[in-house]
């Protein structure tokens, strides 16, 4: 092949020679030829390797029973692939035609080796996305492999995957690592360096790095520990109210977790402050199906007293009344809490089993009463249908306390203190 290849060179400098150019300047034109048909050729390579042997792949990986190999070998890690090979051709073939020139041949190699290390590096940070998205996200892979399937070279190119995993913090660590690598290895081509000389000079700044991503590194110590303990994933609700954050957690990167909240306002927060103080995560409560409803109202404790035997007589027969012994005295606020806790049991919407208890039960007394907290799990956990199932039965405790001669307590408002005005004016006009 170096005897082809500098015949052909050697060649067109004759042809050129032959047409009256001097020597010089027939070998610069010919080199100058040669490197850009070699130019053109590597891009002719990439064309075919893109366009031909590219969708081959995928339509291969495609059509396997396994999905992994979709997100693996993806159309931006292929993409850089063919541009490595063509690179790589290229480099090869410049060292012949630029060989006359020994400064511009070596200028050239230095870029080449430049470019190919870049090209490299860029190939691994994309093997490494889709890694992550395999190993972490094994749940999403058919989603992803089956929306990259849908899309053409162009979108599938700008196409970007948004990972669920709380380990995005460490993947941008790991591809900061592999950046760094290939900064170095680039560094040391151009200055022809051994690697090794160039970190082992890194490290009188190593202190002065530590300080300036430290947050970074903290990051990713507490989003390891976030993952590790399953604390905290993409898609959870979470409420941290030192940082006013009360929604859903959109992303977990290596410095910040933003948290979208309700109102559509974004709190980011730095991951290692939500490891060191507390923080609440109400995923295990959506994985359940059942949301905690906890009301209670404070009954006028000198309404509390025992039932009329007519009012017996009226509450015999009703579903809701048996277990009360209504042979001796029954306390109307028995009574409340027998038939309020029928009631719970009666819901569309209530969540049975396991550790998701319904009850009624009295609270401590207290100068504004005797509170009554309804205690119970609903179905409905979204927020919406959340609140309209604690105002329905919190109207329809109010509405019913009253059939039982009871009355809830509320400390006088401004309207009553407006009508004993008026009855004490009224007193003194009638009585001077």
């Amino acid at each position: 092949m170096d005897v082809n290849l500098n015949s052909a060179l050697q060649g067109i400098a004759g042809w050129l020679c032959d047409n009256g150019l001097g020597w010089q300047w027939a070998l610069r034109t010919a080199s100058l030829l040669l490197s850009v048909a070699y130019v053109v050729a590597s891009g002719l390579v990439y064309t075919v390797l893109n366009r031909l042997v590219n969708p081959l792949i995928l339509r291969i990986t495609r059509n396997t029973p396994t999905k992994i190999d979709d997100i693996l070998f993806r159309y931006s890690f292929l993409k850089w692939c063919w541009w490595e090979c063509s690179v790589m051709l290229l480099r090869h073939l410049l060292q012949y035609s630029l060989s006359p020139f020994k400064t511009v041949s070596s200028w050239a190699m230095i870029t080449a080796d430049v470019v190919i290390i870049g090209i490299g590096t860029k190939m691994v940070v994309e093997f490494v996305k889709g890694a992550f998205l395999v190993l972490f996200d094994r749940n999403r892979i058919a989603e992803e492999a089956e929306r990259l399937s849908k899309l053409n070279d162009e979108e599938a190119d700008d196409y970007e995957y948004v990972p669920s995993h709380s380990l995005q913090g460490l993947e941008q660590m790991i591809i900061f690592l592999i950046w760094a690598v290939g900064v170095i290895l680039m560094l040391s081509v151009v200055v022809g360096r051994n690697p090794l000389l160039i970190i082992s000079g890194l490290g009188a700044g190593a202190a002065v790095l530590m300080l300036v991503f430290k947050d970074s590194i903290l990051g990713v110590v507490a989003g390891i520990q976030l993952t590790v303990n399953d604390m905290l994933r993409p898609g959870d609700w979470v409420t941290a109210p030192a940082y006013g954050a009360n929604g859903i957690v959109k992303k977990v990167t290596l410095a910040t977790v933003k948290v979208l909240n309700w109102d559509h306002t974004i709190v980011t927060i730095p991951p290692y402050q939500l490891v060191s103080q507390s923080f609440q995560n109400w995923r295990s409560m959506q994985e359940s199906g059942g949301r905690r409803v906890a009301r209670s109202l404070s009954i006028d404790m000198t309404t509390v007293r025992f039932l009329t035997e007519e009012e017996k007589t009226s509450m015999r027969g009703c579903e809701w009344a048996k277990g009360l012994e209504m042979d001796g005295e029954v306390v109307n606020l028995t009574a409340l809490r027998h038939y309020l806790k029928h009631y719970i049991s009666q819901l569309p919407t209530l969540k049975r089993g396991g550790n998701m208890l319904y009850m009624v039960r009295e609270l401590q007394p207290t100068e504004a009463g005797l509170p009554i907290e309804i205690y119970f799990f609903t179905k409905c956990t979204t927020w919406e249908k959340y609140e309209r199932v604690q105002a329905d039965v919190t109207d329809h405790i109010i509405a019913t306390v009253g059939r039982f001669g009871l009355r809830i307590f509320q400390a006088p408002t401004g309207a009553d203190i407006k009508s004993l005005a008026k009855i004490e004016q009224k007193n003194v006009n009638k009585f001077g």
